[in-house]
């Protein structure tokens, strides 16, 4: 069964009319449109394509992502120099080893290569 949008602040579990959907909230969302399953479905498809893809660096992305890396190997210093040895410590580079990935990934995944080949 294909369910519309519902607002945050709407009931919590919307009730199925006759034609097997509740119906969209009102007001609509912006563009007037609900958002069903299936164009999550697709949505998360095209998501789901975007992140198993390899992004070849292109342009600038490589100096970037070099930037990236090398700010959190000092930052990554840091914290081995002025943190004593514990879970928090280990914790804290691991986040920072997830910040890293997650701030390149946001270049790959979300740029263009406006030249393509």
């Amino acid at each position: 069964m294909l369910r519309s949008w519902r607002p945050a602040t709407g009931p919590t579990q919307p009730t199925p009319s006759a034609g097997g959907s509740p119906p969209c909230p009102d007001p609509r969302p912006a563009g007037g449109a609900c958002i069903t399953m299936s164009h999550r479905h697709l949505l998360m498809l095209y998501n789901i394509e975007n992140i198993f893809t390899y992004h070849a660096p292109f342009g600038d992305q490589t100096d970037r992502y070099n930037k990236i890396r090398e700010s959190a190997k000092a930052t990554a210093a840091v914290i081995l120099e002025l943190a004593p040895e514990s879970r928090e410590r280990s914790l804290a580079l691991t986040n920072l080893e997830q910040a890293i990935f997650w701030a390149n990934a946001a270049i790959a995944r979300n740029e263009t290569n406006p030249n393509p080949s």
